[in-house]
């Protein structure tokens, strides 16, 4: 073989042909290579440097080198897009036979400190906001896990072990996912910001380092040594110190954040698979025992004299207004069960309408935006209102759920109250859950809006009666929409769209019949219905005393004599927009016509046209022999004829 090099130079050698297998070391995935042998290559260049800065995972020093891939293969072993830049300015790749390092070392590390820390701290709060936010969105309007959620719990059976009294549980990784990088850089300068920010407050750094003193002798944590675990991922989680002066327990607590990841490499959280919640997510039922958890009732605060409960509200008024402070005074209150929503869907709508304007994160209001931003703050931090925490329920008591329902042209909502009906004192009702969605911003009409409301109360019974240990006598959904509910009761065939949806609904009717749970559809008049404030807003003042807090007073006595309560929903409404969601049953028709060429006895259209070209020259040539020339009208229908026969090939 004849290697030539720089400067035009050359080398001859006897080489052989290889074909080896080469396995990576950390997952074990094979690579084929078909190689030639050589003496020697060249030597190892000098990073310089700890491995600290430069995180090799081969830490057992330097070796020569074995193997000179070319670049025509370069793209078949390196990861397309998997680099990021290390402490030590150098870049660190990930290839099918492991990680490698490349470019230039930097000069100066504490630079690129500063700069990392400030625009990744920031991204992850407001990542960390939204998905919060999201998440208490979704409380309520979930099913039930999906067949992926199922397997994962499976996993945690399957692998879960118990030795010394600990539990040994494997993470669930992703069956695809990018290379996990150690993380430890990030993690180290997290601990000097950590350093520097708490140490000057002694008491503070003595509780911070208290608590992890606390876990390493409880067997929670473990040191770990310095070398590299060798076929196993590495992540080191960074942490911080999260402070409430307010507080009457914890004033410090630790939180670790798996979401931090270096540039151009995924986090721990992208790695695994988040799995289903198996924590109840409803805290209603601390308002229906005698004692109450702490842990469930985070951020409410509890009045242990008067046993009431009290939504405290932390708008941000003073910092510049911008789409990240809009969000941070909506993701600001925490309010799991939607006590307050008729309070803050004016703010929802009010970010919803920033994102159609398309304001960046930081960009400032014009005025007429940031009066209206003003107005709602200032709304909402006036507002108090002492809810009861304890639900009297007794055994010899019966329970309705009721639920109502509404939908305007930006949002659609429902709100549940459990009535109680004690045999021996006078019925109460309580509110115990409200949802409200904002309607997409492209626009739905507003009855297929009031059909996703009656959905929305549809989740809401399963979820209220999955998360309450109580035995419903029945269950009532009331809309002020009688297009919806002329939906729901048809027998006739829906168009998608709202076939779906009156599906789910009849679905879980059903599983209440099945558990033999009175369950049924009532219209009731816009002005009792206290889901309509949900989809509009109220303001503080309109709130205090509004019927929302109990719902009307009519769901206190028997259903049969609520209004409207006879009213039949399987008659066709006079409304137009009710009959456009039914499908149409079209008929095709066509010219009566018989064919005197047998065209169903092949499926060719060339052969029925070449048929048809003889037949049609033959009655010519008869034609001809009675000396009858072919008319204009005998031409028109000659052409007919041809034009229909596509048509007869389509649908004969």
């Amino acid at each position: 073989m004849t290697t030539f090099t720089v400067g035009g130079h050359s080398h001859t050698e006897q080489s052989y042909s290889v074909k080896i297998i080469l396995y990576n070391r950390q997952n074990g995935q094979p690579t084929k290579f078909h190689l030639w042998t050589k003496g020697y290559i060249t030597k190892v260049p000098a990073i310089g440097g700890t491995n600290d800065e430069n995180h090799v995972v081969d830490s057992e020093g330097y070796e020569e080198v074995d193997i000179l891939i070319g670049m025509d293969h370069y793209w078949g072993v390196v990861e397309f897009n998997s680099g990021y830049q290390l402490p030590s300015g150098l870049v660190k790749s990930f290839t099918k036979l492991g990680p490698v390092l490349s470019g230039q070392k930097s000069s100066s590390i504490t630079r690129s400190y500063s700069t990392s820390e400030t625009i990744e701290f920031e991204e992850n709060n407001t990542n960390r906001m939204i998905s919060d936010l999201f998440g208490l969105e979704a409380i309520g309007t979930q099913d039930d896990a999906d067949d992926s959620k199922n397997s994962i719990i499976q996993h945690y059976y399957d692998t879960v072990r118990i030795k010394n009294g600990l539990i040994y549980v494997k993470f669930p990784w992703k069956s695809s996912h990018p290379p996990l990088a150690d993380n430890k850089a990030l993690a180290v300068r997290r601990l000097e910001n950590q350093y520097n920010k708490l140490h000057k407050d002694s008491k503070m750094w003595k509780e911070y380092c208290k608590t992890f003193e606390q876990q390493l002798q409880a067997g929670i944590i473990e040191e770990v040594q310095h070398q590299k675990l060798h076929g196993n991922k590495e992540y080191y989680i960074p942490h911080q110190a999260v402070i409430k002066e307010d507080s009457n327990t914890t004033k410090l607590r630790i939180v670790f954040d798996a979401s931090s990841h270096m540039r151009g490499a995924p986090s721990l959280n992208d790695c695994i698979h988040q799995g289903p919640s198996m924590l109840p997510d409803l805290c209603e039922k601390d308002r229906m025992k005698g004692t109450c958890s702490t842990v469930k009732l985070l951020g409410l605060k509890w009045d242990t004299e008067m046993d009431t409960l009290t939504v405290p509200i932390k708008t941000i008024s003073k910092e510049v207004a911008t789409k990240r402070t809009a969000l941070k005074a909506m993701a600001s209150t925490f309010d799991p069960l939607g006590l307050l929503t008729p309070l803050f869907i004016k703010l929802k709508m009010f970010i919803q309408d920033l994102w159609i304007k398309k304001y960046d994160w930081d960009d400032s209001f014009d005025e007429v935006t940031a009066t209206r931003y003003q107005a709602i703050v200032n709304d909402i931090k006036g507002f108090r209102k002492d809810i009861p925490r304890y639900i009297n329920t007794t055994k010899n008591a019966k329970y309705d759920l009721i639920l109502f329902c509404d939908a305007s042209q930006r949002a659609y909502a429902a709100v549940a109250y459990l009535v109680c009906r004690p045999s021996r004192s006078q019925p109460f009702s309580s509110l115990i859950f409200s949802k409200c969605k904002l309607a997409s911003a492209e626009k739905a009409t507003i009855p297929r809006l009031e059909l996703m409301g009656a959905v929305l109360a549809a989740k809401l019974v399963r979820f209220i009666r999955k998360q309450l240990n109580i035995e419903f006598e029945s269950v009532h959904i009331l809309s002020d929409s009688q297009i919806a509910l002329y939906w729901i009761h048809s027998s006739k065939q829906l168009k998608t769209f709202v076939n779906n949806r009156v599906k789910y609904i009849k679905q879980v009717m059903d599983e209440l019949s099945e558990s033999k749970i009175a369950n049924q559809f009532h219209y009731v008049n816009t002005e009792d219905n206290p889901a309509d404030c949900a989809t509009r807003g109220l303001s503080a003042s309109e709130l205090i005393h509004h019927m929302w807090w109990h719902g009307p007073r009519f769901i206190l006595n028997s259903p049969n004599t609520w209004p409207n309560s006879s009213m039949d929903f399987t008659r066709p409404t006079p409304s137009k927009e009710a009959e456009v969601e039914f499908k149409s049953a079209n008929t095709l028709t066509s010219e009566g016509y018989t064919s005197f060429i047998p065209f169903k006895r092949t499926n060719s259209y060339n052969k029925l046209l070449r048929i048809t070209a003889h037949v049609l020259k033959y009655i010519g040539k008869l034609r001809r022999k009675v000396n009858q020339n072919t008319s204009p009208e005998n031409l028109e229908a000659h052409i007919r004829r041809k034009q229909r026969l596509p048509h007869q090939l389509t649908h004969g």
